[in-house]
């Protein structure tokens, strides 16, 4: 009866042991020669894009780079008619500092979505201002609805970069 208790009894396994690391011995240079050094990881470029639930790659949306310096001219602006504008905006879009040579020199807090400004110049003028994918123009619109003494207006330009 022992002998078969024996005989059917099941073994244990072994016990895990980890192996102790040893580094790669490296080659010591001769003399008047210089060891090359490797990287320990090589650099992955990242990638602008994230794959979606269905398992195809979507690009990741950039944020427009407001900041820098901008021109164009605002068309049949009001009584003034082609009025040129600077706009310098800074803030990574928060800022605009506007300038003319009929107002001079304006500055005003925006607001931004990641691809289109808002300011309101004054209490009156409306502007947006969105990038377009070149980096180096956007399109402008600015719009009054009117008051007294001032006609509605709404135009549409393209302003240049002139400077990052």
């Amino acid at each position: 009866m022992a002998l078969m208790l024996l005989i059917t009894q099941q073994r244990l396994p072994a016990p895990i042991q980890e192996a102790p690391e040893t580094p790669t011995p490296t080659p010591t240079p001769k003399t008047g020669q210089t060891a090359a050094v490797k990287p320990k990881h090589a650099a992955q470029p990242k990638v602008a894009n994230e794959r979606s639930s269905q398992g195809k790659i979507q690009p990741t949306p950039q944020l427009a780079t407001f900041d820098g310096t901008w021109t164009g001219i605002l068309t049949n602006f009001h009584e003034a008619g082609n009025v040129p504008f600077t706009l310098i905006i800074s803030g990574s879009g928060t800022s605009v500092t506007e300038t003319t040579a009929n107002w001079g020199t304006q500055i005003f807090h925006a607001t931004h979505d990641g691809s289109t400004m808002r300011w309101t110049a004054g209490s009156h003028h409306l502007w947006t201002f969105t990038p377009n994918p070149d980096d180096k123009t956007a399109r402008a619109t600015c719009s009054h609805s009117g008051a007294f003494l001032v006609t509605p207006y709404n135009g549409v330009t393209i302003f240049r970069r002139v400077s990052p």
